[in-house]
């Protein structure tokens, strides 16, 4: 039987109406005015004006002693009556007034922070590798995953399920996206993190896929965030989401694509420094080209960096695998451009 798919139809849509906030190729005052208004609608896209802020509350349910690092749980407030889960790992021999780096660390797709803190790893390192080189490590719950699933998911595993499919229905209904949510709450967890007394006020995001895409959306949003670390989530928007529309909710975001795409994103974080990881092989670099399609976008965010003779603190790493986090020459970059203590 013949099917009568609208992807060719939406690709040539696509041709016609997208990118129209493109990130300048050079000039350092063209970029730094691109930047202010690029941001400016970004947080418009993503609805942040609207959301309410209000007194972060913070309560700590739980704390564990492990090798070479303490982990509490905690939970804070970021929208009135909207409670947050989250851990904090404090580096073994810390004191309260011991100030070092924050880094917040949020967990992949269908994931959760329980996920990112694992003592085995499972996938996500990230967190344990950073407490473990002195930083003060922040690993949330998004919404709709972990324990912030939503009643529709609530019997699945807590660690691989997400509730994102249907709470983007219910936020774009009302103006808001999945993506916006995530950032926010992102935005308020670091209010809260850089208030203690044991954070020295320089703040670091990084993740792997889910959580290199709320690293990416952060970052770019919020100009406190001193060092971004993306894994296996920068790729043009058609080739791995248009083309591909059956991946995450999350993803998706009211209008986004109509005025930037991935690289431009990247070039909101110019001139901060930024660690971008990519597999040859990764399925979400999309059917289209593949890691020239990565190419493409690290070159958008390249051209920024230069025009602000930041050519140095873009560092794009390949590997030859798939979805998959390797930190090849991360810790490197991350150690000279963005140490746990000064």
């Amino acid at each position: 039987m013949e099917r009568y798919s609208i992807l060719p139809h939406m690709e040539t849509v696509f041709d016609r109406e997208a990118r129209r906030m493109p990130a300048p190729a050079e000039g350092r005052e063209v970029v730094l005015v691109w930047q202010r208004e690029a941001r400016a609608k970004l947080w418009e896209l993503l609805s942040l004006n609207r959301f309410e802020p209000c007194a972060p509350n913070p309560v700590r349910l739980s704390s564990e002693t492990r090798d070479g690092y303490r982990v509490e749980r905690m939970e804070m407030e970021t929208e009135p009556n909207v409670r947050m889960p989250f851990y904090v790992l404090i580096p073994d021999g810390a004191s309260p007034s011991d100030r070092r780096a924050t880094f917040i660390v949020p967990h992949g797709h269908g994931g959760a922070s329980e996920r990112t803190i694992a003592p085995d790893g499972e996938r996500d390192v990230m967190a344990l590798s950073l407490v473990k080189r002195g930083y003060l490590v922040f690993a949330p719950d998004a919404r709709g995953s972990g324990d912030r699933r939503e009643f529709m998911d609530a019997g699945d595993d807590r660690k691989k399920s997400c509730s994102h499919g249907p709470l983007n229905n219910l936020a774009i209904a009302l103006g808001y996206s999945v993506c916006g949510m995530e950032v926010w709450d992102l935005m308020r967890l670091a209010d809260y993190a850089l208030s203690r007394p044991d954070a020295d006020g320089r703040l670091g995001a990084g993740g792997f896929s889910g959580g290199g895409q709320q690293t990416l959306f952060f970052a770019a949003c919020d100009e406190r965030v001193a060092f971004a670390e993306v894994g296996g989530w920068f790729y043009g928007f058609k080739e791995s989401l248009l083309l591909l529309p059956h991946n995450c909710a999350c993803n998706f975001v009211p209008n986004l694509w109509r005025f930037l795409d991935c690289g431009d994103l990247g070039a909101l974080i110019a001139p901060r420094p930024l660690f971008i990881e990519s597999g040859e092989n990764d399925h979400l670099n999309g059917n289209v080209g593949r890691i020239q399609n990565v190419y493409s976008q690290v070159a958008i965010a390249r051209n920024a960096y230069a025009a602000l003779d930041a050519e140095k603190k873009l560092r794009h790493s390949v590997h030859e695998g798939g979805h998959e986090w390797r930190a090849l020459d991360f810790y490197d970059f991350l150690s000279q451009s963005f140490p746990a203590t000064i």
